[in-house]
């Protein structure tokens, strides 16, 4: 509900480095605060999953408004979209088999270590990988669009949809 108010701010101002970034932030935070997990702190940790899940589809939102940075050729565009999409699952998948085989390795972690090993795992990733990509790659860039006049940031990312 609210991502067209994110992508309309994205689009329409120059803070779309400061979102990302943020929102990366948000996302590596609240899985790192996971490994707290434990039968007291499930409710917390519900909550902290809720908050990434959030924040990481509002990340996806600005790393996609850097594509028309790359080229403004569609059927380009289209073949770096489904690139990125492809990579993003591929090494989810390896993240994930990763946890798997530790998860059943002589190791013999319980669900909860399991768990907290995988936040702690995804935790270091983010931050590896998100720190790099917005500290030097991702520059700051000037609005995609305009506002139209008598426009405003709240409503123009929903008449967009319409």
């Amino acid at each position: 509900i609210t991502m067209p108010l994110v992508g309309a701010i994205v689009d329409h101002t120059d803070h779309r480095k400061a979102m990302g970034s943020i929102s990366a932030l948000i996302v590596v935070l609240s899985v790192g605060l996971q490994i707290m997990l434990s039968s007291e702190t499930w409710f917390a940790c519900f909550i902290f999953e809720a908050i990434g899940g959030y924040a990481l589809i509002m990340h996806q939102v600005c790393t996609m408004a850097y594509l028309p940075d790359l080229t403004h050729d569609f059927i380009e565009m289209a073949h770096y979209t489904s690139r990125f999409m492809m990579n993003q699952y591929l090494v989810q998948g390896a993240y994930t088999t990763l946890v798997i085989v530790i998860s059943f390795s002589p190791l013999a972690l319980s669900n909860l270590d399991t768990a907290r090993l995988a936040a702690g795992v995804s935790a270091l990733i983010g931050v590896i990988f998100f720190g790099y990509s917005w500290i030097f790659l991702f520059r700051k860039r000037p609005r995609l669009r305009v506002l139209a006049p008598g426009a405003n940031l709240y409503t123009t990312g929903f008449k967009q949809l319409l």
